[in-house]
């Protein structure tokens, strides 16, 4: 339990070392013997970790098909370079699996070819297969990408990081954005640095009957902060106003009024985007469909998951439709507006497209969006459907063949077995009934019917496409869980596809777990010892 703990809670292993920690155990039990530092560094910690690879290799041999994640990352002790890779799959209660693999060693230069090496290392370490491997979803870092091209997996950009170049390249292309943000970014600074000016702003915010509320720094990595500088700044603008005018040294920081459009601008452009977490905390399912600012809603809802809950819940499948909805209502030009909010939103949705069309992604994603019982077709062309209804089928039919491939090799008896079957008697003849009577005759008719491959796939889309769509809010895996008898056949298409991730957040995620366990304090842990520790702190269970 000592170890699990350390584990989980990535705790340094010089704990077991502490007089505290000790007399805390010796409390509940004044006979355990705590055992030493070496101990748990060198036989407990490998012993669990082998233990959890056992159970991590069980449960990923039960996936038919997976798709994957991951990335690259230096510890800020000492700079070593890992790579993370997770795998997420849908098992056979419908359940969607996220599964980190831990963080592996790189020092080689990380060319296409090391990186190509490397990710097929990760899938022969755990007996996966390549040909199951349905997608990856990376960044869009040149190496990574040549290196999926080489090992010709189908890759998959992520959306997140998309968006993030869309937004902060439309920002880059106006040039009336680079003084308006240098000007927040001092602004900010000159009162994050002065708690006097701070101390002054509270009292212009109760003079002036304005929300007391504190300026907000952004970040670089993060596009959505840069919004929320802006409009934390057009708030207070008159609070600002008064303390600067008051202090001589930051009075040349008062912003134009031209200042203010391109703040104001900004603001407009991203706010639909990046206003999450204010629309998240509303009630209830919303009813999209019928009133359109409920449009808005639905895609930050969905945004949400693709960026930050995306190991829980289906995310690929919403890709083609929240594309189609920035391209027609978010992110379309509208007269009312301002020039430069209609250039951002322009800029940031033509960035967006660009980076994905792919056709082999396109098709993959819009395949993912049919199997989804929330859109189908609702969002594609009547060609685009037409097409994707055609790769449907095929899938379908490679599911039969492989299923009757594999129950006549199951069911083909050896020599032994037959010469042993020879000698057994034959078994007692059962009584009839009168309900058997009518089944065999039952039987009979459906034997009389024989559907080919594609017919039995064409009759499953075609009653699958009749369905009522499933409510937005709903999810689709326990539709699935609850319709999957009723189409066996897309039943296992839709696993397929639904657990491509539409990020690569997991991966990024595994570093947050990781930068737990390489910290100054620990800046001597083996490579080795820090993916056992990564990957226990992600993967291990309560000891039963």
């Amino acid at each position: 339990m000592v170890t699990y703990c350390i584990a989980k809670d990535s705790l340094p292993l010089r704990i077991v070392e502490k007089d505290r920690f000790k007399r805390m155990l010796k409390e509940f039990d004044s006979r355990y013997q705590l055992p030493s530092r070496n101990y748990i560094s060198r036989v407990s910690v490998p012993g669990l970790y082998m233990e959890t690879v056992q159970r991590v290799k069980e449960k990923l041999s039960s996936a038919s098909y997976f798709a994957s994640t991951t990335d690259m990352w230096s510890s800020i002790v000492g700079l070593r370079p890992y790579m993370s890779y997770t795998i997420h799959f849908i098992d056979e209660e419908w359940n969607l699996q996220s599964i980190s693999l831990g963080t592996h060693y790189l020092p080689e230069d990380h060319t296409a070819t090391i990186l190509g090496e490397a990710m097929e290392s990760v899938l022969q370490e755990w007996d996966l297969k390549a040909e199951h491997q349905v997608a990856i979803t990376t960044d869009n870092g040149a190496n990574i990408v040549a290196a999926a091209t080489q090992l010709s997996w189908t890759r998959v950009s992520c959306f997140g990081h998309n968006l993030h170049l869309g937004v902060t390249k439309a920002i880059d292309r106006e040039s009336r954005c680079s003084r308006a943000l240098g000007l927040a970014h001092k602004i900010v600074s000159s009162f994050s640095m002065s708690w006097k000016r701070r101390r002054e702003l509270e009292k212009a915010q109760r003079s002036l009957s304005i929300h007391e509320h504190s300026l907000i720094s952004d970040c670089k990595t993060r596009w959505g902060s840069t919004q929320k500088m802006l409009e934390r700044l057009v708030e207070q603008e008159p609070t600002i106003r008064v303390v600067l005018a008051s202090d001589r040294k930051v009075s040349h920081l008062i912003p134009t009024w031209q200042d203010m459009e391109v703040w104001k601008s900004i603001n407009e452009a991203l706010a639909p985007l990046a206003d999450f977490t204010d629309v998240m905390s509303g009630n209830g399912a919303l009813d999209f469909f019928f009133l359109n600012i409920y449009i808005y809603i639905y895609i930050i809802i969905i945004i949400i998951v693709f960026i930050h809950i995306g190991e829980k819940y289906v995310t690929s499948s919403a890709f083609v439709p929240i594309l189609k909805l920035l391209s027609e209502d978010v992110l379309k030009e509208k007269e009312e507006d301002a020039t430069l909010t209609n250039n951002l939103r322009s800029s940031i949705l033509t960035d967006l497209l660009q980076r994905n069309l792919q056709p082999q992604v396109v098709e993959l994603l819009q395949v993912s969006s049919f199997t989804d019982p929330r859109f189908r077709c609702k969002y594609l062309d009547d060609d685009e459907a037409e097409n994707v209804i055609s790769l449907v089928r095929l899938d379908c039919v490679e599911v039969l063949l492989r299923s009757s491939d594999a129950s006549e090799s199951s069911s083909t008896p050896s020599a032994a077995s037959s010469s042993t079957a020879s000698t057994l008697q034959p078994p007692a003849k059962k009584r009839r009934t009168l309900g058997s009577l009518f089944k065999s005759g039952d039987a009979n008719k459906a034997a009389a019917v024989v559907l080919s491959p594609e017919e039995k796939a064409n009759n499953e889309t075609e009653k699958y496409r009749a369905e009522e769509l499933l409510d937005p809010d709903d999810d689709p895996l326990k539709w699935w869980k609850l319709n999957g008898r009723k189409y066996p056949l897309l039943s296992e298409v839709a696993k397929k596809y639904l657990a491509i991730p539409a990020t690569s957040s997991p991966s990024e995620r595994l570093f947050s777990s990781a930068g737990n366990i390489v910290t100054p304090l620990r800046n001597s842990l083996d490579p080795m010892k820090v993916h056992m520790l990564t990957f226990l702190a992600t993967n291990a269970e309560l000891p039963k």
